[in-house]
């Protein structure tokens, strides 16, 4: 990482899920807004971690991890 990357947040695994599954059903190379446009789809409440998407904070952690790059917490 240089001095001008952003740095990578954390995610929690279920929210790699959800990016992973967006770039299988729109191919590898995702434009962010797509990735977003279907963890917004597809992810209802009767996902089990839907509140997770709820928090505003969380939304800009999603949106964060997608455009800089996210590493998955352990």
């Amino acid at each position: 990482m240089t001095k001008d990357e952003p740095k990578k947040v954390v995610i929690p695994q279920f929210v790699d899920d959800w990016i992973e599954k967006a770039k299988v059903y729109y191919g590898d190379e995702v434009e962010p807004l797509r990735i977003i446009f279907w963890v917004g789809d597809y992810v209802d409440d009767t996902e089990s971690h839907y509140e997770w998407l709820k928090n505003i904070y969380n939304q800009k952690l999603l949106l964060n991890a997608i455009v800089n790059g996210y590493e998955v917490e352990d």
